[in-house]
C-alpha cells in the first residue's frame, strides 16, 4: 500500500454546511489500545458530550470497527479524509490519538497532509489535546521530531495529572477550559501556571459577541448572522470566514454568561467566571 492512499487533495475551502466530525475505531482483538473499555458506544458518548460542552453541535460520525490502527486503508477513514478534502469538516474529535492512527509517522502524515491544509483542528478528548491550542500544537511538533515509531503520550498517569491540573485551575479561579474562546485574551504573566491561564475580555471581539447575541434575539438565522459579519469584513475566530456553525459555537459558549460547565472525574462542575461575562446570563 502506498504511503498516501487517499488520492488527490483539494485546495483549502469550507462548505456552508461544514460541521464537526467524530472518528471512532476499535481494534480487532480489543488489545492494549482498548484497555480503557473504549468500545464504539463509549467513544461516541464521550465525543458528543465534549462537543456539546464546547458548543460545537452534533457530530458527523465516521467509524471503523475491528480494524488495525497501523493500516490507513480503512473505509471509515477514507470517508473522513474525503469529507475533509471537500471542506465539510470544521473540527475532528477522537477518543484518543491512537484511534486515528497507532503509528506515529502515520498520525503526523494525516495531520500535516489533510487536516492542516483545511485548517481542521484535531482534538483528542480524553488526552486533553487540541491542536488549535499551544499544548496540542507542541504535542504534534514533538511527534514530528521523533525518528523511531512511538505512540502519542497518553498513559494513565498523564491523564490523572491532567485532571488534577484542571481541578487546581478551577479552584484558583483560572480558566479551566481548553482553547481560549473568541472574545478573550490570556493575561501574560511570568508567575504560576494558574496565573498564566487567567483571561481578560478583548473589547473588539466582545462587541462582535454582543452583536451576534443581539442579532439572534432579533430572530436572525445562523446563516444570516454569518453573512452579515462576512459582509462587514469581520474575521472569524480562526481569522477567516464566518459560517453558521461558527455562529452556533459562539451562541452556545457559556463563558460569555460568566460561568462554564464541564465534566471532571465523572461529575458535572460549574465554574463561576463573573469577570468574563460579556452578555446577560439566562440564570440572571
Amino acid at each position: 500500500m502506498s504511503d498516501d492512499p487517499f488520492g488527490i487533495r483539494t485546495a483549502p475551502r469550507r462548505t456552508e454546511t461544514a460541521g464537526p466530525a467524530g472518528y471512532l475505531r476499535t481494534a480487532p482483538d480489543r488489545d492494549a489500545l482498548d484497555v480503557a473499555g473504549a468500545d464504539l458506544d463509549t467513544q461516541r458518548r464521550v465525543l458528543q458530550r465534549y462537543a456539546d460542552a464546547e458548543g460545537l453541535g452534533e457530530l458527523t460520525w465516521f467509524t471503523d470497527e475491528d480494524t488495525q490502527g497501523a493500516d490507513l486503508d480503512r473505509i471509515g477513514l477514507r470517508r473522513l479524509i474525503t469529507a475533509v478534502n471537500k471542506g465539510e469538516i470544521t473540527h475532528l474529535l477522537v477518543y484518543r490519538m491512537n484511534r486515528l492512527a497507532s503509528v506515529r509517522a502515520q498520525l503526523v502524515h494525516l495531520f500535516d497532509t489533510y487536516l492542516t491544509p483545511q485548517s481542521v483542528p484535531l482534538i483528542s478528548v480524553t488526552e486533553h489535546i487540541d491542536t488549535d491550542a499551544p499544548r496540542g500544537a507542541s504535542v504534534i511538533d514533538m511527534l514530528r521530531s521523533f525518528e523511531d515509531p512511538a505512540p502519542p503520550p497518553s498513559d494513565h498517569e498523564a491523564q490523572i495529572r491532567s485532571r488534577q491540573r484542571q481541578r487546581e485551575l478551577a479552584e484558583s479561579g483560572a480558566y479551566a477550559g481548553g482553547r481560549i474562546p473568541y472574545g478573550y485574551r490570556r493575561i501574560e504573566s511570568s508567575g504560576s501556571d494558574a496565573e498564566d491561564r487567567t483571561l481578560r475580555i478583548d473589547p473588539d471581539e466582545a462587541r462582535v459577541v454582543r452583536r451576534i447575541f443581539d442579532l439572534r434575539r432579533d430572530g436572525r438565522s445562523l446563516r444570516a448572522i454569518a453573512s452579515e459579519l462576512n459582509d462587514d469584513e469581520i474575521l472569524s475566530p480562526r481569522g477567516g470566514t464566518w459560517y453558521a456553525s461558527t455562529v452556533k459555537y459562539v451562541l452556545s459558549n457559556e463563558t460569555y454568561f460568566g460561568y462554564r460547565t464541564y465534566s471532571l472525574d465523572g461529575q458535572t462542575v460549574t465554574q463561576d467566571l463573573p469577570h468574563l461575562q460579556i452578555v446577560a446570563s439566562p440564570r440572571d
